[in-house]
């Protein structure tokens, strides 16, 4: 058994089922698209979540060298080192040269003096930061 619409009703329903039809068929965009920043933005997300994010993996490697025992990463003592050394080279040059000696002689001392300078300096902050 089969019941169908009157026929007073038969045209408007197949109005009704084209425009459905037509709709379905050329939807239109609803969702403006996205702007270059928007775009640029959701690259960088995708880059960082299969890469990682650069300052979050430079932070991890700094505590894990650190916790290491690798002091030397750290840029302020490597000035201080330097600066320290410096004044190392410059005394020893200066006592040698005070003496009449060529400044060159007192390469020995100078690497002594810097090495123990050296093993001061980064053992201590070894020890501090380990």
């Amino acid at each position: 058994m089969t019941t169908q619409a009157p026929s007073w009703q038969l045209p408007y329903q197949q109005t009704g089922l084209n425009q459905a039809l037509s709709q379905y068929q050329n939807t239109p965009t609803l969702v403006a698209p996205f702007a270059p920043q928007q775009e640029q933005a959701i690259s960088n997300i995708t880059d960082m979540a299969q890469n990682g994010n650069p300052a979050v993996n430079a932070a991890q490697n700094y505590v894990t060298n650190t916790l290491g025992g690798n002091v030397q990463q750290n840029p302020e003592l490597n000035n201080l080192f330097n600066l320290g050394a410096n004044q190392i080279q410059q005394r020893m040059d200066s006592q040698f040269a005070g003496a009449g000696r060529n400044v060159y002689q007192n390469q020995g001392q100078t690497a002594q003096a810097l090495g123990d300078f050296a093993s001061n300096l980064y053992g201590n902050a070894f020890n501090t930061e380990a």
